[in-house]
C-alpha cells in the first residue's frame, strides 16, 4: 500500500494501473441506496439515536433481530439475536476469533491451521504470538482451456500433528476465487470436531450479500463454527460493518473481547445496513447488478489473457467461482513474483506477489513464487490497459528480454 500511495503521489499526469487494491468498484445503484437511508434516517429521531448516544456491544438492537432473520431465511438456519456479535468491519471479528481461540492456554499452544492455500493474507498478522499460523500445501488439478483449481489435501488428517485451536479458511477464497465443496467443508469440519477445535469462515464474498460468488454454496451453522460476514463489498467499506454468527457461548467470549476493546460497532452503519435489509433493495442490488458487473468483468479479462498472451506460455488461471479477484499462475516463471512486481511497478502496474498468499508453510514450495492476484474492481479499459500491459512484461521475461 506504501508503494502504491508513493507512485500516485510521484505520477500526478501519468496513468496508473490498480489491479492490487481489495477496494470494491463505487457502483451507482448501491451508492444512490445509501443516500436514500441517509436522508430517510436524518428526518427521524433515529438518527440521533445512532449517532448521540452509546450503544450496546453485540450491535445495534433492531439490526441483530433482522440480520438473525435474513440468515434464517436464506440459510436455514434458526438463530436470534444470541448469536450475533456487530463488530468494526470483519479483519477486527478474524482478531477477536484468532486471539480467543489459539495461542498459550491450559498449558498447551493452540495453532490455527489454514487448510488450504493459497489464503487470505490479511490473516497473517492477526495473531498475537507469533508462528501461530500453519498452512498445507493443496492439490492441484489441471483443467481446460489454461485453468486450474486447488482443491483440499486428500491427506490432510495425516499432515496436521500439531495442536490445533481454530482452522481458519475464507469461502469463497481471496486470492482465488475458489469456494470449497460441501464434501470438503464436512470434512475440515469433522477434523475440528475431533480436535476440539473451533472453525472460523469468512465469508465477505457470500450470497446474497454482497452475492460475489458464482456457484452454489451456503455457510453452515454448527456448534463449533464462527461464520463472519461483511458489508465492505456490498458498498459500505467505510462504514467498517462485520457481523460474527455462532453458538451463543462463542459469541458470548467475543463480546466480552469486544466491549474491552472497542465497546461497540459504527451504529450509524448497522442503521444503513438494516433498512437495506429490511426494503429488500439490497439484496435486489447484489443479485441484479453487482454479481453480473463482476462477472462480466471476469469474462473480460479471461478473454484479454487467452487472446493476447503468447500461447507458448504456461499462463493457468484459477476457476472464478467467487469474489472480484483473478489468481494466475505462470510455471516456471523465470524470476519471482516480487521481481515480477518490482518490473510491473515501474509501468505504473500494481498487482499483489502471490506468495504472501502462502500462510505458515513449513517447506519451500516454488509454486508460491509464479503466481499473482489481481482485482477486476476497475473500469474496464483501465481492467483491459493493465492487463496488456502485464502480458507484454511475462512474455519479455519468458522470451528472456529483460
Amino acid at each position: 500500500m506504501s508503494d502504491i500511495k508513493q507512485s500516485i503521489k510521484q505520477s500526478s499526469e501519468s496513468k496508473i494501473y490498480l489491479l492490487a487494491a481489495g477496494n470494491p468498484l463505487i457502483i451507482k445503484e448501491m451508492n444512490e441506496l445509501w443516500k436514500e437511508y441517509c436522508n430517510d434516517m436524518m428526518k427521524t429521531d433515529e438518527f440521533g439515536e445512532l449517532i448521540c448516544r452509546y450503544g450496546s456491544t453485540p450491535g445495534y438492537e433492531p439490526f441483530l433481530e433482522t440480520f438473525a432473520q435474513y440468515c434464517n431465511k436464506y440459510y436455514g438456519w434458526n438463530i436470534d439475536e444470541s448469536n450475533i456479535l456487530v463488530t468494526p468491519g470483519s479483519q477486527i471479528a478474524y482478531f477477536y476469533a484468532v486471539n480467543a481461540f489459539s495461542g498459550q492456554s491450559h498449558g498447551e499452544f493452540k495453532k490455527i491451521l489454514c487448510p488450504i492455500l493459497p489464503e487470505y493474507t490479511g490473516y497473517q498478522k492477526l495473531p498475537i504470538k507469533p508462528n501461530t499460523i500453519i498452512g498445507l500445501k493443496p492439490k492441484i488439478t489441471y483443467l481446460k482451456e489454461n485453468k486450474f483449481q486447488y482443491s483440499l489435501n486428500p491427506e490432510i488428517k495425516n499432515l496436521i500433528d500439531e495442536n490445533i485451536g481454530m482452522i481458519l479458511l475464507s469461502r469463497p477464497n481471496n486470492p482465488t476465487g475458489n469456494i470449497l465443496s460441501e464434501n470438503e467443508v464436512k470434512d475440515i469440519i469433522r477434523i475440528a470436531t475431533e480436535k476440539e477445535a473451533i472453525v472460523t469462515m469468512d465469508g465477505a464474498y457470500l450470497a446474497p450479500i454482497p452475492n460475489l460468488q458464482f456457484h452454489k454454496a451456503k455457510p453452515i451453522f454448527r456448534d463449533n463454527i464462527l461464520n463472519i460476514f461483511s458489508f465492505s463489498k456490498a458498498g459500505l467499506p467505510g462504514s467498517r460493518i462485520g457481523v460474527i454468527v455462532g453458538n451463543s457461548d462463542l459469541i458470548s467470549k467475543l463480546e466480552n473481547i469486544q466491549s474491552n476493546i472497542c465497546l461497540h460497532s459504527s451504529r450509524l452503519g448497522q442503521g444503513l445496513a438494516l433498512h437495506g435489509l429490511r426494503s429488500g433493495k439490497l439484496m435486489d442490488i447484489c443479485e441484479k447488478i453487482v454479481n453480473p458487473l463482476y462477472r462480466r468483468k471476469r469474462e473480460i479479462a479471461e478473454k484479454i489473457i487467452l487472446e493476447n498472451l503468447n500461447s507458448d506460455i504456461p499462463v493457468n488461471i484459477h476457476v472464478g467461482k467467487g469474489t472480484f479477484f483473478m489468481w494466475l499462475w505462470f510455471e516456471n516463471l523465470p524470476i519471482s513474483d516480487l521481481q515480477l512486481y518490482e518490473m510491473l511497478k515501474k509501468q505504473k502496474v500494481f498487482i499483489v506477489p502471490g506468495s504472501f498468499f502462502f500462510l505458515g508453510l513449513k517447506k519451500p514450495w516454488n509454486h508460491t513464487k509464479e503466481c499473482i492476484r489481481i482485482s477486476l474492481a476497475l473500469p474496464d479499459e483501465d481492467l483491459k490497459e493493465g492487463l496488456k500491459k502485464i502480458i507484454g512484461i511475462i512474455e519479455k521475461i519468458y522470451m528472456k528480454k529483460i
